[in-house]
């Protein structure tokens, strides 16, 4: 008669915590790869597969038992390096990091505080034990955090001295109020599950950016960044163009493709209020000077889009700046809608497209779902976004620069 076994332990010490890895296919394949030399040297063991949990099913004859604690010192040792765990980054203080005291909130646990996660509001539980800041899968989503079957693990201690194995993806920006952190590895696993009005733990790898004081009798909690130089901030100002500075774009989008070139044509003023004019191919769109602020459409001539009041960010923008827009949309064939957006600048990324290398500020506005609905990367040297992302029911479209070239001075 065979003899089952299951490598319990190395699972939910290696395999998520237990959790549910995506893709299980995928996994289940690359699992396969990585014991297959164990496989050879004790071919007595025959691997039934893996279950939802990751846990490793083995049956083997009786008289060939001696072999199973072989593969199983062989199997933990080639899954450990399937998974690559690794030291995760605990990133670095923002340029823009300030000081900041929030209100918090008790509970059986511990305190709670608000965070600000690429621009997602999340509540977390603050937990100066575990090592690394970790969110639920539910707020990732959200977030727009995603767990590939190849990202890397840690072994992590979290509160009640619970040891787990937690993927760990790099995330924009981890802001409390100013105190802000970019470049900064999060882990994805639903650590507190009796807790549902929680996202998470904040661990030490947001924590030792700063001097945190807890002041029960305030019910608040204040941050001190840890280098003096930090409270200095970098301001993105608002570019100002001139008659003939042009860039050429490309997109993208599920039915179709192409590029267009954006040229500024002049300035002209509509309601006692300057606006730029761009032309692109027999469509013009006004731009208010002031702000960026985009107002209305015209194809030959006519208007056919307009929104009011026109849509702008706050510039000068910084990185964990947040505001809120709304407008009225309105179309030539009569469709109107109501739009809300909350935007929030969410990190300052080394993007390379088409058009070159740009060191970029990144904007995201989200709808009241908390979807994001569009993104925005801008460079000073181009004067303008080098890359756009819209989402729709229709499916994203992705705008990204080719190229530019500016009038001379």
């Amino acid at each position: 008669m065979g003899n089952s076994r299951a490598l319990a332990a190395l699972a939910c010490s290696l395999a998520a915590g237990c959790a549910v890895p995506p893709e299980r296919a995928e996994r289940d394949r690359a699992f396969m790869r990585a014991i297959e030399p164990c496989q050879r040297q004790y071919p007595a063991v025959r691997v039934v597969g893996f279950d939802d949990h990751g846990t490793l099913y083995t049956r083997i004859p009786e008289h060939s038992l001696g072999e199973l604690a072989g593969f199983e010192r062989c199997a933990k040792e080639a899954l450990k390096r399937e998974l690559a765990l690794r030291p995760f980054a605990t990133g670095k203080l923002a340029a823009t990091a300030g000081s900041a005291s929030v209100p918090m909130q008790t509970s059986a646990p511990g305190v709670l505080v608000p965070v600000l996660i690429n621009g997602m509001s999340a509540t977390l539980l603050l937990d100066t034990g575990a090592s690394l800041t970790i969110v639920r899968p539910a707020f990732a989503q959200r977030a727009g955090i995603k767990v590939a079957f190849e990202s890397p693990r840690i072994l992590t201690t979290v509160v009640g001295g619970q040891r787990l194995s937690i993927p760990f993806v790099r995330v924009l920006s981890v802001s409390i109020g100013a105190a802000a952190v970019e470049d900064m590895d999060v882990g994805v696993y639903d650590v507190l599950p009796a807790l549902p009005g929680v996202d998470g733990l904040l661990g030490s790898n947001f924590l030792n950016h700063f001097r945190v004081t807890i002041d029960r009798q305030a019910v608040r909690v204040s941050l001190e960044p840890s280098r003096a130089d930090a409270v200095v901030a970098r301001e993105w100002r608002l570019p100002e163009w001139r008659q003939g500075d042009q860039w050429r774009m490309r997109w993208k989008s599920p039915t179709g493709g192409g590029t267009y070139v954006r040229r500024v044509e002049g300035e002209e003023v509509v309601d006692d209020v300057v606006h730029y004019v761009l032309k692109t191919g027999s469509r013009s769109l006004y731009i208010v000077k002031a702000n960026l602020g985009w107002h209305f459409e015209k194809a030959d001539g006519v208007v056919a889009l307009r929104r009011t009041p026109p849509v702008a960010h706050d510039w000068p923008l910084r990185v964990g700046k947040a505001w809120e827009a709304n407008y009225r949309r309105e179309t030539a064939d009569g469709d109107v809608r109501q739009i809300h957006r909350k935007c929030s600048v969410v990190g300052e990324p080394t993007l390379t497209i088409a058009g070159g290398v740009f060191a970029t500020l990144h904007v995201a506005c989200r709808d009241r779902a908390g979807n994001i609905t569009e993104e925005w990367w801008y460079a000073d040297e181009v004067k303008n976004w080098v890359r756009q992302r819209t989402a729709s029911s229709e499916g994203e479209r992705v705008d990204e620069l080719m190229s530019y070239s500016f009038r001379q001075r």
